[in-house]
């Protein structure tokens, strides 16, 4: 499978892992998930069971449309091979504590929110961005877009970076008129 238009899968709260490491391009990708939250009651704390937990995407090089995932138990995001992709969101995957896409240059439009355990976001090479939303992610205190400049619309508010950071990602992504 080298070549896809749509992969989906939707509220399926039981599939928990999905290798798709030879899949090099695709239309667009969506796995949304529901796990069961529980309360330990001797801990004192809630805790995760069920939902998407491994994901396989090795060899995936362009997303032509939408990358979402929603709900998932993934540790951590990593798609070393992707290039393009036109638009990925992530939202409510509190069990991630870091995304690496290290070889993406051009997207059109990045969410990511609401990932309460998120502590890092790479995209070192990151160069074309219109739509820059990442917010409330308040474990989330390292963001990597350095050779990324001017974004049209952006917001970036609710997350774990300090102050020094904060303000240099703001004056990285602002458009400054020569």
């Amino acid at each position: 499978l080298a070549s896809v238009s749509q992969i989906s899968f939707d509220w399926n709260n039981s599939l928990t892992s999905v290798d798709l490491s030879g899949l090099v391009s695709a239309g667009s990708l969506s796995f949304h998930s529901e796990s069961d939250w529980y309360w330990d009651e001797e801990a004192g704390e809630e805790y995760q069971m069920g939902g998407l937990s491994s994901l396989s995407l090795d060899s995936l090089e362009s997303v032509s449309d939408q990358f979402t995932l929603y709900y998932t138990s993934l540790s951590e995001l990593s798609l070393p091979s992707l290039a393009t992709v036109n638009q990925l969101e992530l939202r409510y995957d509190s069990s991630i504590t870091g995304i690496s896409l290290p070889s993406v240059t051009d997207m059109n439009h990045l969410e990511i929110h609401y990932n309460s355990s998120l502590e890092s976001l790479e995209l070192p090479g990151l160069s074309s961005l219109s739509g820059f939303y990442v917010y409330d992610n308040e474990s989330l205190s390292a963001i990597d877009v350095d050779s990324l400049e001017c974004v049209d619309d952006y917001e970036v508010s609710g997350n774990g970076l300090d102050e020094i950071a904060y303000y240099d990602l703001l004056l990285q992504l602002t458009c400054q008129s020569e």
